[in-house]
């Protein structure tokens, strides 16, 4: 998985039951084995699909924790600066924001139910509710 950047795929192996480490590498069909992944066939048409639309290497990189700040124990000013500078990052195409779902924003430490992101203004309001119907 190294070779593909997919190292995080992995990151929580050690947590795993020995039934649940052989469940995720073989599955219970060959439909579900990803160990019949053709990894390398794989990483292939993603860059070929990458390449033709001028990307080279991926865009998006995780935010370096020392980067990130909190909202908690600011002041309301600072709050405001940082509200109006967000929206208008984002209204200028330099900003984005992401929902995990899927059991990311639950591995990520989100207490709200599996399939359920919720976007939150500054004040509190909730702005955004998507519930994952399948």
């Amino acid at each position: 998985m190294k070779d593909y950047g997919q190292v995080g795929a992995f990151a929580l192996w050690d947590e795993l039951s020995p039934e649940d480490r052989e469940l995720l590498v073989r599955g219970t069909s060959s439909q579900e084995r990803l160990s019949s992944l053709d990894l390398s066939r794989i990483d292939r048409i993603i860059r070929r699909s990458l390449g033709s639309q001028g990307f080279t290497s991926p865009t998006a990189e995780p935010v370096l924790e020392f980067s990130m700040s909190k909202v908690e124990g600011r002041s309301p000013e600072d709050k405001e600066r940082w509200w109006k500078k967000g929206l208008k990052t984002i209204s200028e195409g330099k900003l984005a924001v992401v929902l995990l779902t899927g059991g990311q924003g639950t591995w990520l430490g989100a207490l709200i139910l599996k399939g359920v992101s919720v976007v939150v203004a500054g004040n509190g309001e909730v702005r955004l509710c998507l519930n994952q119907f399948m």
